[in-house]
């Protein structure tokens, strides 16, 4: 099977990009605070802040645009996948995480699919 085959199984609040994946803990929760649909809201959201964060930008590869995009198109649900890998990297695998709102985000991926 391909990723991309894999990946279509996923519910779209599970997808999260393979760039996730390689940053810490740390700037995971960095970027979810930057990427939420909150922050991507205010008038002076600094998207060069999110270069700033460790794992984000290096020699060979900026991955930047990839989460900002994904951030916006797939809103809600990059939030509430981000919201789980934090969640399951701490520890904590309840599935009733209600700590991101759905409604909140464009749903192109629902309204679209």
């Amino acid at each position: 099977n391909s990723v991309a085959e894999r990946n279509e199984s996923l519910p779209p609040s599970m997808y999260l990009p393979h760039e996730w994946n390689a940053l810490s803990t740390e700037s995971k929760m960095k970027l979810q605070s930057m990427l939420s649909w909150e922050s991507l809201s205010k008038w002076n959201f600094d998207v060069f802040e999110i270069s700033k964060i460790p794992g984000v930008e290096s020699d060979e590869v900026s991955s930047t645009l990839l989460f900002l995009g994904w951030a916006i198109v797939a809103s809600p649900h990059s939030q509430k996948a981000m919201s789980n890998s934090i969640d399951i990297s701490k520890g904590n695998t309840s599935s009733d995480n209600e700590s991101v709102e759905m409604s909140n985000g464009y749903n192109f991926v629902t309204k679209f699919n």
